[in-house]
């Protein structure tokens, strides 16, 4: 599921009732689970304040509020300050500002612990708001955007993990070579090129092999600029 179709996801739900567990109606929790299982194979559980510290898979990403953050579409909206922290309340954002944000909630209006209500576009400002869980989203070409942990995974784990540390020409290539291609992959231009792609990861390899086979000091620096500056084209 992409960002664009989880906002479409909760916008078309807007005027219907999910009851996904079938007790109590339609409650706030049940929009999010439906979206979280269909989007993604993955069934919270509880009330809407469990979104605070249940365990989430490999890609999700819990963010709490700060003074500077602004949710971005698609986030999984939380609240469990003040009144919401025994129960907590859940939506799905479409859109939001440092002060307000609009989101579709169930059982919203005309609230009932009983049969709950259907879903609704609101307008919220930010009082009670936790912060929120981040679906591992992916872009239009399929992969997931990466970001800080991504790339630290990468670094740790990838194809310079087995070098990492010998050098700070060894950390510069590995950190400027994923950076570059976090930045393209964002602009959709690596997935969609599938031949540069392949072609990249096998310079890279040959770089890693420079690094394991020889000093960092005879790296061709020149030919790791001209690789960078290819992959921008």
């Amino acid at each position: 599921m992409t960002q664009d179709k989880g906002v479409a996801w909760a916008v078309e739900r807007i005027g219907q009732r999910i009851d996904y567990d079938g007790a109590y109606g339609s409650q706030c929790m049940d929009l999010v689970v439906a979206m979280c299982v269909e989007g993604f194979g993955w069934r919270p559980y509880g009330n809407a304040i469990r979104l605070t510290d249940q365990a989430v898979p490999v890609g999700w990403q819990r963010v709490r509020k700060t003074a500077s953050f602004i949710p971005a579409p698609g986030d999984i909206a939380i609240w469990g300050l003040n009144e919401y922290a025994t129960y907590g309340h859940t939506g799905i954002i479409e859109s939001a500002n440092e002060q307000t944000f609009v989101s579709i909630d169930q059982n919203w209006f005309n609230p009932s612990l009983a049969v709950g209500s259907p879903a609704a576009r609101v307008q919220h400002n930010y009082y009670g708001f936790w912060g929120v869980l981040r679906p591992p989203y992916k872009t239009k070409g399929g992969h997931k955007l990466m970001d800080a942990a991504d790339l630290d995974a990468a670094f740790q784990h990838g194809p310079f993990q087995r070098s990492r540390g010998k050098n700070e020409a060894d950390e510069w290539i590995g950190r400027s070579v994923f950076d570059f291609l976090r930045f393209a992959e964002q602009q959709g231009e690596v997935v969609e090129r599938k031949n540069r792609e392949a072609a990249a990861q096998r310079r890279l390899m040959e770089l890693e092999k420079q690094v394991l086979d020889k000093n960092a000091a005879a790296i061709n620096m020149d030919a790791v600029l001209e690789f960078l500056a290819n992959l921008k084209k």
